[in-house]
């Protein structure tokens, strides 16, 4: 899985992958950056990811998913353009922080790029909540669907948590916006600590149960803070 953005979502969603057993590479041209994607002991390449030199040294004809993810929507879809049109990658994500008309939605809805996360998301906001320490990363699973009152909505999620990854039969990939949740599946989600109430009412409002228990020692389920 290669992502184009070491920091905020990105790096918490490399960790996951990597917790999870799926070979990662980060893509970024802040030094910053790839140094604490290297702390973390993900693989970075650092330089402007939509060159193919670049590209090469990231080893993509090795990529079956690349992951364009960050506060530059425009930017991510060049990304996972670039990473279709040379390398033929299967599976392209784009990470999308402004809803509506542009180059990321309609590369969604061509069917030549999925769209990131359970949603839109303010990336550059997450970026701003990881650097402060404010994530707390979890894993949550799918129990079943809430019965509901005819008409009635499930809740928002707004910026309360980002879905990361999803675990389905011991396979973790990255999860999409039209993922359709089958019971036993897993989440690994981004928390927005200050709000943690909230945020774990919505999960549960959706049909997600409270964290499985781990050990205090277990990387899985942690404070998701910037070296």
């Amino acid at each position: 899985v290669a992502i184009l953005g070491a920091s905020g979502l990105g790096l918490s969603l490399g960790e996951a992958l990597d917790r999870a057993g799926r070979p990662v590479v980060m893509l970024d041209s802040n030094p910053q950056h790839c140094r604490t994607a290297e702390e973390a002991g993900l693989p970075v390449v650092f330089g402007n990811a939509v060159q193919e030199r670049t590209m090469l040294r990231a080893r993509f004809g090795n990529v079956g998913e690349a992951i364009g993810l960050t506060a530059n929507q425009v930017l991510n879809s060049v990304f996972a353009t670039r990473a279709r049109a040379l390398f033929r990658v299967p599976d392209c994500f784009i990470a999308v922080s402004q809803p509506g008309a542009g180059m990321a939605m309609e590369l969604v809805e061509d069917g030549d790029a999925r769209l990131l996360f359970d949603g839109v998301h303010d990336v550059e906001r997450w970026d701003v909540r990881w650097r402060r320490g404010e994530l707390k990363v979890e894993r949550w699973s799918f129990a079943e669907e809430p019965e509901r009152e005819e008409g009635e909505s499930p809740p928002l999620i707004g910026e309360l948590f980002v879905m990361l990854v999803v675990t389905r039969a011991g396979f973790a990939r990255p999860m999409r916006a039209d993922h359709v949740f089958k019971a036993g599946d897993e989440i690994c989600v981004a928390i927005y600590a200050p709000e943690y109430a909230e945020a774990a009412r919505v999960l549960e409002a959706r049909g997600f149960v409270k964290p499985i228990e781990v050990a205090e020692d277990d990387p899985a389920s942690t404070d998701a803070t910037p070296a």
